[in-house]
């Protein structure tokens, strides 16, 4: 008969430690022949024993197996001892925590009981794992046996970590937990759900449920319910707020009896004390909120000034960053409304709108403030009710819409702008001809460039100071020439108002021409009479 030798090459042992679950090692042997030639594809009766003591020692078990096992084409044989045939023993009764113990194979090429001994070699610590099943027994401590029960009393310098049980102090229970770190979960005495991985994770948590704080130090102050915490001292200051979600380094840091927040990314939300109901995204987003409420900000330092204020949005890196008690603002594009300190009912949509006045950086305080558009803005401080559409638009006061820039050389749509001119929307209504012809006489018109038009395009129109003096020298009034709300006091003219003396004028004009043709007709006459005598 030709001799067989096996290569040892793995033994993984899967070790089930739940009481009552069956119990194996997974054994893996290439076999080879005498002429160190893989043997392939073949039946290979095998046996295997475990002694006590020594190489030669007493046989504690032994199992053969049924089917008989198969080398495939790398010539790799696999069986899990403690799933054969036994022929000596109880493999669940061993006692591994007795002493040192050998493994020994014996094989048959011909696949049947003819065994050869091929190999003796000594189990080392990871079979050992298996003695965890029963704990052993302590001098003077806790004895946990196989039947789940737990007698005893005491003191632990670390803590005990027990799965599928239900273990309890002062009859408290504590179930489905799961931890992993040096003083995770260390002083809970009752509670469930609760997962902790990291050193201190969770590490003042008594007794709660639904908790995660996966990262050092991540909710170690916790005391709350339902809190997720992810990253290094996520969450760490956390006591009694509930309903947290912190992902990143520092993340709701000091965080104590909030609830409802959600910050995901660093130092998102790093202040925040009490302020519940936030939702920041982005590296520093809410970075110093404190008290402030149902804030939400998306982006790297969005929001990362604001302490008190609440109702915020802002929606871009930098939006609303300097923001601190202004309230119900909502930003969307980069830097947008990024000055603004405590304004409140400011909307500002595009890059950079709303970010500075004057071309110069500033804080706005105003209300009210809309600014929809690229670069869109404001030209000064403390506006409020202050519109500004399109790019580069620039809004100079207060109660005032503007429609783009400098460049804008056309606004259109299919249908007029109309006004409201019901009589029903008006009261103190009094009939006027006094903006009239004298006044349309006074007027001088003109030709023009803007200083701020790069093109020097040709315009036609008034000067508003002209306009001004011939109302002031006729003692008028008129509601086409409007003074800004600013320091500035810039003049602007409404040309669409010009219709209402021109009509007068026109009236006049018509009187005129009725009172000649009158005269004209009574000189006729007169004409006539002559030339019949």
């Amino acid at each position: 008969m030709k001799k067989f030798f096996t290569l040892l090459v793995m033994m993984v042992m899967a070790i089930l430690i739940y009481a009552q679950a069956p119990q194996k090692l997974n054994y893996q042997a290439v076999i080879r022949n005498s002429s160190g030639q893989l043997v392939t594809n073949h039946a290979v009766g095998m046996k295997i024993s475990i002694l006590q003591g020594s190489a030669t020692g007493t046989v504690v078990y032994s199992e053969t197996y049924s089917p008989v096992p198969q080398t495939n084409a790398n010539g790799l044989v696999i069986i899990e001892i403690g799933s054969g045939v036994p022929a000596t023993g109880i493999f669940t009764s061993i006692n591994w925590g007795g002493g040192t113990y050998y493994l020994k194979t014996e094989i048959d090429p011909a696949g049947g009981t003819n065994y050869t001994v091929v190999g003796t070699s000594r189990l080392l610590s990871v079979p050992y794992s298996l003695f965890s099943k029963e704990a052993g027994t302590a001098t003077n401590a806790v004895t946990l046996n196989g039947d789940q029960t737990i007698s005893g009393t005491k003191t632990f310098g670390s803590d005990i970590l027990v799965n599928g049980l239900t273990v309890g102090k002062g009859g408290n229970a504590i179930t489905s937990n799961t931890v992993c770190g040096y003083q995770a979960l260390g002083a809970i005495t009752w509670g469930a759900d609760n997962t902790a991985f990291g050193y201190q994770a969770l590490h003042s948590l008594t007794g709660s449920y639904y908790n995660t704080a996966i990262g050092s130090a991540a909710l170690k102050n916790n005391t709350g319910p339902g809190n997720t915490a992810i990253g290094c001292n996520a969450l760490s200051l956390n006591t009694g707020g509930n309903y947290n979600t912190a992902t990143g380094l520092y993340a709701l840091y000091k965080n104590t009896t909030a609830g409802s927040n959600t910050a995901y990314g660093v130092q998102s939300l790093y202040e925040n004390t009490t302020g519940s109901f936030n939702t920041a995204y982005g590296t520093s987003s809410l970075k110093s909120n404190k008290t402030g409420n149902f804030n939400t900000a998306v982006g790297n330092f969005a929001l990362s000034a604001n302490t008190t204020a609440s109702k915020n949005v802002a929606v871009g890196n930098h939006a609303l960053f300097d923001n601190t008690t202004g309230y119900e603002n909502v930003a969307i594009g980069d830097s947008a409304l990024s000055s603004n300190i405590d304004g409140q009912w400011n909307t500002a949509i595009g890059s950079k709108s709303c970010y500075q006045f004057q071309n110069k950086p500033g804080h706005v305080h105003g209300y009210g403030i809309t600014t929809i558009g690229a670069y869109s803005n404001v030209y000064s401080d403390g506006l409020y009710n202050a519109t500004a559409l399109g790019y580069y638009a620039y809004v100079n006061a207060s109660n005032k819409v503007r429609i783009g820039d400098n460049r804008i050389t056309v606004i259109e749509g299919k249908v007029n702008w109309s006004v409201g001119s019901d009589i029903r929307l008006k009261e103190n209504i009094r009939y006027s001809d006094m903006l009239g012809l004298k006044f349309i006489n006074s007027l001088e018109t003109v030709t023009f460039t803007y200083k701020d038009d790069p093109q020097k395009r040709h315009h036609d129109g008034l000067i508003a100071q002209d306009v001004q003096s011939s109302l002031e020298s006729l003692g008028l009034k008129f509601s086409g020439l409007a003074e800004n709300e600013n320091e500035e006091k810039i003049l602007n003219l409404s040309y669409a108002e010009f219709v209402i003396p021109l009509i007068n004028s026109v009236k006049e004009l018509s009187r005129i021409n009725q009172e000649q043709q009158k005269q004209i007709d009574e000189l006729t006459a007169i004409i006539n009479t002559l030339n019949e005598k």
